[in-house]
């Protein structure tokens, strides 16, 4: 049987990150590494995000809605809650 845990690799040790495995005895285990998520990533990701947000603020897209409030109920769709 398989289970999953969470831990963090530091140099050769695991440092749990939810609660570790109840277990007395040693036990082999497999250790799949995730992807790291380096700082260039990060900041190019950030750099789309800008260049999307400056893109949104060139065509500004909702300088025609006039009432934001009934704008937010028609697009969600609001009905009267019962008993109110």
């Amino acid at each position: 049987m398989l289970n999953t845990y969470r831990a963090i690799l530091d140099g050769n040790q695991l440092k749990w990150i939810d609660a570790p495995p109840q277990t007395t005895k040693s036990m082999e285990v497999q250790v799949i590494m995730l992807k790291e998520t380096t700082q260039a990533a990060l900041r190019e990701r950030g750099r789309k995000m800008a260049l999307a947000l400056e893109s949104l603020a060139k065509i500004n897209p909702i300088s025609d809605i006039n009432d934001p409030l009934q704008w937010q109920r028609d697009i969600r769709q609001d009905r009267p809650l019962p008993n109110r």
